[in-house]
């Protein structure tokens, strides 16, 4: 037999319409002489709009307080399943709009912490794979635009040191190959323009020292 002792403390009595306010759900008990009518306070969780219905799971995406006759949205950045009490914030590499049930990953180039409303992206000279929660220099040698998922090799003629560093051209009298992390001087007898990938040789009849822009006449 059902217990005749109240489903909560100092249960309200229901009038003949078994008619409860919003938030609250119908709640039956038995005595031996009656059956006792009562509403209680929907859980967080879950809501009513009153009259004799029973409380309902808040859908995913949303939440509710304790004794609530409406769902709330999850705010951005945040998420729930069916039935919550409480929104969860989205891990690092994840961001969430409002009322959402799920927290998507981030692309490749962007990145976010925990409870990102949206993903940012990834500044020059960096680079992130999908669902990344920090971006990572580029190595020596390498570089790229904003929002990269790789870094490129710096063309032949320019070089970068790594990181935020831009791929810089080489001067007149140096040259770098393809992915260069500095550029290297021309040997003697031989000369380069800016921006070379390789030192050109001396026409007959000139000369050069190491690291020159140019060749000079011999001396008789």
């Amino acid at each position: 037999m059902i217990s005749s002792s109240p489903l909560i403390s100092s249960p309200s009595v229901v009038p003949t319409s078994h008619a409860c306010a919003a938030g609250t759900e119908l709640s039956l008990a038995w005595s031996d002489s009656a059956i006792l009518y009562s509403c209680r306070p929907c859980t967080a969780g879950t809501i009513s709009l009153g009259g004799d219905g029973r409380c309902a799971p808040c859908g995913a995406g949303s939440f509710s307080y304790t004794q609530s006759a409406e769902c709330l949205p999850c705010e951005a950045g945040t998420y729930s399943r069916d039935g919550s009490a409480s929104c969860r914030n989205c891990a690092a590499g994840t961001s969430s709009s409002v009322g959402s049930s799920f927290c998507t990953l981030c692309n490749a180039g962007h990145y976010s912490h925990e409870g990102a409303a949206s993903c940012q992206p990834c500044a020059a000279g960096e680079y992130s794979h999908s669902g990344s929660s920090t971006c990572k220099p580029c190595t020596a040698g390498k570089n790229s635009s904003i929002a990269s998922s790789k870094c490129s090799s710096c063309p032949s003629g320019t070089y970068s040191i790594g990181g935020w560093e831009l791929c810089k051209g080489c001067p007149a009298g140096f040259f770098a190959l393809k992915g260069a992390s500095h550029c290297r001087e021309c040997p003697s007898g031989t000369y380069s323009n800016e921006l070379a990938g390789s030192c050109s040789p001396c026409p007959n009849g000139t000369s050069s020292h190491g690291g020159a822009a140019e060749c000079t006449s011999c001396s008789a």
